[in-house]
């Protein structure tokens, strides 16, 4: 159409190509009443982070655990600061590390301290590999860059913290190789399809969910 790249996501959001679109709630508490529903019908517990966090644990205490977004840039707590939060349980999981946004791999020295705090204190540590958003670098993330999406920036993090508890997020698409990669030479990765069950077709979904449960990561 010749519009800017923000700009063609922006109106696809708004007018999808869809007889029948899923519209998204139009206030806060709907949005998480709604959600919280749907979580208790399909008996899902989440991983939860942001500013309306105590409104969502206050709701529902049993499905909600704590989680806190992550990209090491400006405005993200310090180390002392996780410490305190996940010494006191006010942080669970951390989760969601979203250095891949900023074009920082996972082994870069500033992310270490945080990387050996998380493995001292038992904590999991969900770190985004893969799929951002379509045509990430023109929307705002200049640091996005797709050779992150492999998964295997992540072994000599794992030789180093041998103890880290770590879940790929995404699952590492579109790497599947890397993915099984990975998976095969340290089988204390886990991995969460999030995204991209609903960003994909269909089809290719199942099709790279297929793989990993026949490559017997199950």
């Amino acid at each position: 159409t010749g519009a800017a790249w923000p700009e063609a996501v922006l109106a696809f959001q708004k007018q999808p190509d869809c007889a029948d679109p899923v519209w998204s709630a139009e206030t806060d508490t709907e949005l998480m009443e709604r959600t919280l529903q749907i979580m208790e019908r399909r008996n899902v517990i989440g991983v939860t982070s942001g500013a309306r966090l105590d409104d969502w644990r206050t709701r529902a205490p049993d499905r909600i655990i704590p989680g806190i977004l992550f990209n090491g840039g400006p405005g993200s707590l310090s180390l002392d600061s996780l410490r305190a939060r996940f010494s006191d349980g006010r942080v669970r999981v951390f989760s969601e590390v979203t250095i891949q946004y900023r074009g920082v791999e996972p082994d870069d020295p500033t992310f270490e301290p945080y990387l050996s705090l998380a493995e001292e204190l038992g904590i999991p540590v969900g770190i985004h590999i893969g799929t951002g958003p379509q045509g990430a670098p023109y929307l705002g993330f200049a640091g996005y860059r797709a050779r992150l999406h492999s998964p295997l920036i992540l072994e000599e993090v794992l030789l180093r913290h041998p103890d880290l508890r770590l879940y790929v997020m995404h699952a590492g698409w579109p790497m599947l190789d890397d993915t099984l990669a990975l998976l095969w030479t340290h089988p204390q990765v886990h991995l969460g399809v999030g995204v991209i069950n609903w960003a994909l077709p269909r089809p290719e979904f199942h099709r790279y969910l297929q793989r990993l449960v026949e490559a017997g990561f199950e």
